[in-house]
């Protein structure tokens, strides 16, 4: 009757763990699909920012008065230097503070870079400090090159060696477009919106794969509990 008892116990366990995989198994296709569509609209909203800046680029001068009384003022057509670049972000609503190889500028709490060491080419990043005891560097490289794959104009790395205080650099970065003072500036917004978006859909590709972690590690110590449950022998 004892052992009777333990074959039934050990059904049981193994029944359970049987329709506990299967509800983990459809709630991770809703979990997918979700996934799916968010990263179908944030695909969707960066495509049409980039559509418009090649809108943009392709239309070239406005005649219209303003812009004529801009170029009396400007020469908006010619190739960028360092001072248009800071009329730009002036422009923009931010102030720019000189840093070695261009400007930086702060956006409610985060810091912008611009690369002018490339002129007329110039790129604008993002920087965070990523210590592994906050982050799991292995999952945050992954979901930066899912990110960049995703947004083909943004791209997203993590620097290979620590600094003094054990930190790594995770870096948002994009080349503009513009060559010239009239695109830039026209466009500048748009490209500190797509580092934006970028950074808040890798957060959310971070936080799905520590999901998937926790979730995998969980569903193993089941089985393994189940399994020396059933290896059991009746005394």
């Amino acid at each position: 009757m004892e052992i009777y008892y333990v074959c039934l116990l050990t059904v049981l366990s193994v029944v359970l763990m049987i329709l506990w995989l299967v509800a983990q198994y459809h709630r991770a296709n809703r979990g997918t699909e979700e996934r799916l569509g968010s990263v179908q609209r944030t695909v969707e909203d960066v495509s049409a920012r980039l559509d418009r800046l090649e809108e943009k680029r392709e239309k070239g001068p406005d005649s219209s008065p303003e812009e004529n009384g801009n170029r009396a003022a400007l020469p908006e057509d010619g190739s960028l230097t360092a001072a248009d670049v800071a009329e730009c972000v002036r422009a923009a609503g931010y102030v720019p503070e000189d840093w070695d190889g261009g400007f930086i500028f702060k956006k409610d709490d985060d810091v912008y870079i611009i690369d002018l060491r490339r002129l007329p080419r110039v790129f604008i990043s993002k920087t965070y400090a990523a210590n592994p005891k906050d982050w799991d560097l292995e999952l945050l490289q992954k979901a930066a090159y899912q990110m960049s794959d995703e947004i083909i104009m943004l791209k997203a790395d993590i620097s290979g060696e620590p600094d003094g205080d054990g930190d790594r650099t995770l870096r948002f970065f994009l080349a503009a477009m513009d060559r010239t003072l009239r695109g830039f500036r026209e466009n500048l917004k748009e490209y500190i919106q797509i580092i934006d978006e970028g950074q808040r859909r890798m957060g959310d590709v971070y936080n799905q794969f520590e999901k998937e972690k926790k979730d995998a590690s969980s569903l193993n110590g089941l089985a393994s509990s189940s399994y020396k449950q059933s290896g059991k022998t009746p005394s």
